[in-house]
């Protein structure tokens, strides 16, 4: 009988799943779960039940906390009530996102997309999403008034609670998403470096409940910008407009290369802002490459987490000045977000996506670079460096 139930219900699972959304799927897949069907040795191979039981935001904002006490970041707390589910992960952990300011009609700033957690043993870069939410929620909720933030905080919850880079599935999700190059040159560039495991880019591009939240995000709020805050390599790498271009930039160029060399200057040069490579299925090749997205990379130093309020301390002013910050300021637009239709993009004349794969830059040009980002410049735009 348990067979024939166990059929039964796998043969439910594929009929519901053409006709109706993931969700209840997910509410079969738990059911199973629980009748104990899946433990019966009838069927030990039967996929469906490796498809784990989803952790309840509860539960997993629970598990969070504990790991924060952990880490005795006292200061910070998950709090389930707060964040939207998108999804869940392969261990079945949910994929948190909030929006922030967005209820404010009369709040005309930049919309800023910000990521951490994308890879799980980047401690510090969890802190720093977590320390923002409580800024702008508590300690400075007039910030929002000046722009509207997307947050997500734990991309990798999975990689967060094994300490590993790779999510669930021991892939990179920062080599994960769907490129326009992934075909064709992931598997080769990861040949490249030795196939290490850590970065292991996955089968197929997109695969990942976490790369599919992240190109959720680009296309339902159309950020202005990306932050994603990572470590340890120590510095501010940018891709986008104007990327490993040095002269002649026009003006969309000017202001997001600027605000990278306003970041940097407002750190107190903690992180110096330089042109660092992008791979295939990176962020920075997705959304800034393709996407014409001016995306910004936050390397902390290391991935100590009794670092990680010293980073939030030394990096925080510059953060919330640079989330002001319009790059798309009305006088140009994002060509992307104007042509949804990537194939439509290939022929427009504001659309020019570069060919590198691998590209580095000499960081002494950067002080080459003459930017005058318009006569609106005076608006916070200069490089000003203030106590913290």
């Amino acid at each position: 009988m348990k067979l024939i139930g166990s059929v039964f219900l796998s043969f439910l699972i594929l009929l519901i799943s053409a006709f109706v959304d993931k969700d209840a799927v997910s509410d079969i897949m738990d059911m199973r779960a629980e009748s104990g069907l899946c433990t019966s040795e009838m069927m030990p191979a039967d996929p469906i039940c490796d498809v784990p039981k989803r952790t309840s935001e509860e539960d997993f904002c629970n598990s969070v906390n504990q790991k924060f006490r952990n880490y005795s970041w006292y200061s910070i707390r998950c709090n389930p009530k707060r964040w939207n589910v998108y999804d869940h992960s392969n261990n079945g952990n949910p994929l948190f996102y909030q929006e922030f300011g967005f209820d404010d009609i009369n709040n005309k700033g930049p919309v800023n997309l910000i990521l951490c957690g994308v890879h799980g043993d980047e401690p510090p870069s969890i802190y720093m999403c977590f320390q923002l939410t409580r800024h702008i929620l508590f300690d400075k909720p007039e910030a929002l008034k000046n722009f509207k933030a997307v947050i997500a905080p734990i991309v990798n919850p999975d990689g967060f609670f094994a300490n590993t880079r790779q999510n669930g599935n021991g892939i990179d999700v920062n080599r994960n998403l769907p490129t326009e190059d992934w075909d064709a040159m992931s598997h080769k560039i990861w040949a490249r470096y030795k196939k290490d495991p850590r970065k292991y880019p996955g089968a197929r591009g997109g695969s990942e409940p976490e790369s599919r939240l992240q190109t959720y995000l680009i296309d339902r709020y159309k950020p202005d910008k990306i932050i994603s805050v990572h470590a340890p390599l120590g510095f501010l790498d940018y891709d986008g407009p104007g990327d490993q271009k040095n002269y002649n930039l026009i003006r969309v160029e000017q202001r997001a290369r600027y605000l990278g060399l306003n970041i940097e200057a407002n750190s107190k040069r903690f992180v110096k802002f330089v042109d660092y490579r992008f791979f295939p299925g990176s962020l920075g090749n997705y959304a800034g490459n393709e996407r014409e997205i001016p995306t910004y990379t936050v390397e902390l130093p290391t991935v100590r987490h009794t670092e990680a309020h010293r980073y939030w301390s030394t990096m925080r002013y510059a953060l919330i000045k640079a989330l002001k910050f319009q790059v798309y300021d009305g006088n140009e637009t994002n060509p992307f977000f104007e042509i949804q239709d990537i194939t439509q993009q290939a022929v427009n004349k504001d659309y020019h996506p570069r060919d590198s794969i691998l590209h580095d830059i000499d960081t002494d040009d950067i002080s080459r670079i003459m930017v005058k980002a318009g006569s609106d410049m005076d608006e916070e735009v200069h490089v000003d460096i203030a106590a913290d």
